[in-house]
């Protein structure tokens, strides 16, 4: 599997286009994709659909543009589904910056997602959002804002919880395997790098 990174929206989020076999999965599209369909041609590959490690603006920002020219499913988890006609829930009024969009999004299911040709395992993490989950694929970790490098996400905002946060960082120590960390904003790590070093993983 290939993981392909851009940098979208205001505030530099990261998304990721998985690639296998011909098919990709979009994580976390929080702005317009301008190169998505020359990725897509490049890797000769079809949109299976969107995944959504939590709905804040930030992550959700591309949806429209994207489901324009590919009308796939996009998945969340299911206490998010109002996050997306709700500015405050998505904590774009807060930015100065009001975003909604109309989306009819598909349930995330737990612990596996099948979506597309992909396979998921998925960790509800709730902390940042109630909704915030993490997604694990072969030897990688796809952490939203519940895991940053030296950091975590924030807990400051609607439905974000400090208590939960450290039940869902105690969740992802316990994690035998060195995954790869991608994470919603900042460099990649890996899961190791950060249980050492991260002082919120204590």
């Amino acid at each position: 599997m290939k993981v392909i990174t851009r940098m979208l929206g205001p505030i530099d989020t990261n998304c990721y286009v998985l690639i296998n076999e011909g098919h990709a999965l979009v994580i976390d599209p929080g702005g317009p994709f301008d190169d998505l369909d020359a990725i897509l041609k490049s890797e000769n590959a079809v949109l299976d659909a969107i995944a959504l490690t939590h709905a804040h603006f930030d992550h959700i920002g591309g949806i429209p543009s994207i489901l324009e020219k590919h009308p796939v499913p996009v998945y969340v988890y299911s206490s998010e589904f109002d996050f997306f006609d709700d500015d405050k829930l998505n904590v774009s009024s807060y930015f100065g910056m009001p975003f909604r969009c109309k989306v009819s999004p598909t349930a995330l299911t737990l612990p596996k997602c099948k979506i597309g040709a992909f396979e998921l395992e998925v960790l509800h993490t709730p902390g940042h959002t109630r909704g915030s989950c993490v997604f694990l694929i072969d030897q990688y970790m796809f952490s939203g804002d519940t895991l940053f490098m030296g950091s975590c996400g924030r807990v400051d905002m609607p439905t974000g919880s400090y208590s939960q946060m450290n039940e869902s960082l105690h969740t992802l120590k316990k994690l035998y395997i060195n995954y790869i960390v991608y994470p919603g904003h900042g460099p990649a790590s890996t899961l190791e790098h950060e249980k050492q070093w991260n002082s919120m993983m204590e």
